[in-house]
C-alpha cells in the first residue's frame, strides 16, 4: 500500500489544552524579554537613567508590526512563521547569554540585540494571533481567552519574578551582574528550545492555515488609518489613545531605577531580589483590579465610568510621588528567607505605594481597554487595521513616556520626574469631554447586531 503523502498524515485539530497553555505561557515570557530585561540590565550594568529610559524605545517594532505585516503575512503559514521566528529567539537568546561572557566595549551591542529581539518577537505575536484563529474554533477561542490569559500572566510573572531572583541570587555568590545575566539567559534559550520541540511536534496542522492568501496590503493601513482619523472627532481619540498611557510610561520608566539606586543618588538602595518577591503581588494586584474594575464597567455602562476610572490611571501615581520625599521611611525594611537559602529584604512602604499605584492604573485600564474595544468594533471591515492602529497609539504613547523619563529624571530628580507624570495625564482625562463616547457605543452595538 502506497504511504499517505506528509499533508494528509498531518492533523489538522487538536485539543487546545495540548498548545494554547504553553504558547501562551512562552508569549508571557517573551514580553519580559522584550520590556522588562532591557531596563533592568542596562541600569545593572551601570547605565545612566537617560540610556535606561532610551531602551523603551527598543520595544517600538512590537507596536509597528502593522509596517510589516503584509510581508510577514507572505512568508507562508502562520503555524511555520511562528515555529521559525520562535527558534530565532531561542538561538538569541544564547547568543546573549553567552555574549556576557565576552569583552564587550559600551552597551550599544546589547541595545542592538534587543531591538533585533523585538522585531523578531513582533512576528511572534502576529503569526501566533492568526494560528489561533486558524487552530481555535469560535467557540474554542472564547473557553480559552481566560486560560489564555492566565497562562500569559505566568509567563510574564516568570521572567519577573523567577528569573530576576534568580539574578539576584546569583550576584550574591559571584558579584558579577554580567556573568548572572548571562546564566540566566542561556539557561532561558534552553527553555525555549524545549518548548520550539514541543510545539513543532504537537501543533495541529489547521486547514484554513495556507498562507499567502492574505489580502493585507500597504494601501488597505493607509485608508485604515485615514478612516481612524476622519471619524467625528477622531484626533481627540488619537490623543487620548497616546496620552492616557504616557503618564503610565513615564511613571514606570523610572520606578524600577529609583528602587535600585543608591540613597544617595535618590533611590531606595533595593536589590534584584527584593524587586523579585514584590513583583508576584503586584501583578496578582494588577490581574484582580482589573477583573473589579471589568465588573464595574459591565454593571454601570462605560458611559458612566470612562471619565472617573481614567483618572485612576492618574491620580494613585502620587503615591509613588511620595516616596523620595520621604525617603527615609521608604527604606524601612524587613528581611526573611523565601527560599534558595538567600534573605531577602521587604519594604512595606514601598509595597504600600506600589500596590496602591497599580491597583489603580488596574482599575482605570479596565475602562481604557473597553472603550479600545468599542472602537475597534466601529472599524465594520477594517477591524483588524483598526485592532492594529489602536494598539500601536497606545504603545507609542507608553514608550514614549518611558523613553523621555530618564532624560527627566536626571534634570529634575525622581520627585518630579513623578510628579509630571501625574500632570501629564490629566490632560487625557480632561479630553473625554470631547469624545463622541454615545456615538462610538451606539455603533459598536450596531456592528454586534449586525454581526
Amino acid at each position: 500500500m502506497k504511504p499517505p503523502d506528509l499533508p494528509s498524515a498531518r492533523k489538522a485539530h487538536a485539543s487546545p489544552w495540548s498548545f494554547v497553555p504553553c504558547t501562551e505561557f512562552l508569549a508571557g515570557l517573551l514580553r519580559d524579554y522584550a520590556s522588562a530585561f532591557p531596563s533592568l540590565i542596562f541600569k545593572t550594568l551601570g547605565a545612566s537613567n537617560a540610556v535606561v529610559g532610551f531602551t523603551y524605545f527598543l520595544t517600538l517594532p512590537l507596536g509597528f508590526n502593522v509596517l510589516w505585516a503584509p510581508v510577514v503575512e507572505r512568508w507562508g503559514t502562520h503555524r511555520n512563521n511562528f515555529l521559525r521566528s520562535l527558534l530565532a529567539v531561542t538561538i538569541w537568546s544564547a547568543l546573549l547569554g553567552g555574549a556576557f561572557f565576552l569583552p564587550m566595549k559600551g552597551l550599544m551591542p546589547l541595545a542592538l540585540m534587543f531591538l533585533g529581539a523585538a522585531f523578531i518577537i513582533s512576528v511572534i505575536n502576529m503569526a501566533y494571533l492568526g494560528y489561533k484563529v486558524s487552530a481555535l474554533s469560535n467557540r474554542e477561542l472564547e473557553l480559552f481567552t481566560g486560560v489564555g490569559n492566565a497562562f500569559y500572566r505566568m509567563g510574564a510573572l516568570a521572567g519577573t519574578t523567577l528569573m530576576v531572583y534568580i539574578v539576584g541570587i546569583l550576584v550574591d555568590r559571584t558579584g558579577n551582574y554580567r556573568s548572572a545575566w548571562g546564566i540566566v539567559l542561556f539557561g532561558g534559550s534552553l527553555f525555549m528550545g524545549g518548548i520550539w520541540l514541543y510545539l513543532r511536534a504537537s501543533l495541529p496542522w489547521p486547514t484554513s492555515d495556507t498562507g499567502t492568501t492574505s489580502k493585507l496590503t500597504f494601501a488597505v493601513y493607509a485608508r485604515s488609518f485615514t478612516d481612524f482619523i476622519r471619524q467625528p472627532r477622531g484626533w481627540f481619540i488619537a490623543l487620548f489613545l497616546l496620552l492616557a498611557p504616557f503618564s503610565e510610561g513615564l511613571l514606570s520608566g523610572m520606578k524600577t531605577p529609583f528602587y535600585l539606586d543608591p540613597p544617595a543618588d535618590g533611590g531606595l538602595g533595593m536589590d534584584l531580589k527584593a524587586l523579585g518577591v514584590m513583583a508576584p503581588v503586584s501583578t496578582t494586584i494588577m490581574i484582580l483590579s482589573g477583573i473589579v474594575g471589568g465588573f464595574i464597567v459591565r454593571k454601570f455602562g462605560l458611559r458612566r465610568c470612562l471619565f472617573p476610572m481614567t483618572l485612576l490611571i492618574v491620580a494613585p501615581s502620587i503615591a509613588i510621588a511620595l516616596l523620595p520625599v520621604f525617603q527615609e521611611y521608604a527604606m524601612i525594611s524587613f528581611r526573611f528567607t523565601p527560599f534558595g537559602g538567600a534573605e531577602v529584604a521587604v519594604y512595606p512602604w514601598v509595597w504600600a505605594a506600589n500596590f496602591t499605584e497599580i491597583s489603580g492604573y488596574g482599575l482605570g485600564f479596565a475602562a481604557y481597554l473597553t472603550f479600545t474595544a468599542f472602537l475597534i468594533k466601529t472599524g465594520g471591515h477594517n477591524k483588524a487595521t483598526f485592532a492594529a492602529l489602536v494598539g500601536a497609539l497606545t504603545l507609542v504613547g507608553y514608550t514614549a513616556g518611558g523613553g523621555i523619563s530618564g532624560i527627566i529624571q536626571e534634570a529634575v530628580g525622581y520627585f518630579w520626574t513623578f510628579t509630571l507624570s501625574v500632570v501629564v495625564g490629566l490632560p487625557a482625562w480632561l479630553l473625554i469631554p470631547f469624545i463622541p463616547l454615545r456615538e462610538i457605543i451606539q455603533r459598536a452595538e450596531q456592528a454586534d447586531h449586525e454581526g
